[in-house]
């Protein structure tokens, strides 16, 4: 037999040799953030879903769930492609959207997407939003400080 470097590589292409593809990244740096990836194997903990015959003794879960119909987002979900959840996660990371090109086809992440794919409520407008878009300063240093605390306020009387 003739010495390895001689010896045809038949275990295809090293991944020092492979190429930025521009139909599966959407940049020269997800290329390399991927190919880290693979290099290193960082390793992906899979989704598990809820069991609920194993978790047959916590009926008041198994209730919680049922009534806000999280019983598509418990179930288990199927068997993930790991290649193509890394090329997700090398194009979507330096996006400021809430997209990730995948081999060309933009995915939508976003909050909206999810809550739609699983079925259920936009959470867009829900109570904890509108304490966000338009929080009362006075309930909450009520809330979390001493009697007649007082807010520092910016020069447009915004508290600080």
């Amino acid at each position: 037999m003739a010495p390895n470097r001689y010896r045809k590589n038949t275990k295809g292409v090293s991944s020092s040799e492979v190429q930025f593809d521009a139909t599966k990244f959407i940049s020269e740096e997800a290329f390399k953030r991927y190919q880290d990836a693979v290099v290193k194997q960082k390793m992906m903990i899979e989704e598990r879903g809820f069991d609920m015959e194993i978790h047959h003794g916590y009926p008041s879960i198994a209730e919680h769930i049922e009534k806000r119909h999280w019983t598509k987002f418990f179930s288990q979900p199927d068997a993930a492609v790991i290649h193509i959840v890394k090329e997700f996660y090398a194009n979507g990371i330096s996006q400021f959207t809430a997209m990730a090109t995948v081999r060309g086809v933009n995915v939508n992440f976003s909050s909206a997407a999810i809550n739609q794919f699983y079925g259920l409520p936009s959470i867009d407008n829900d109570e904890y939003s509108q304490i966000i878009d338009n929080p009362d300063f006075n309930e909450i240093i009520q809330f979390l400080c001493k009697p007649n605390t007082q807010w520092k306020l910016t020069e447009t009387g915004h508290p600080i």
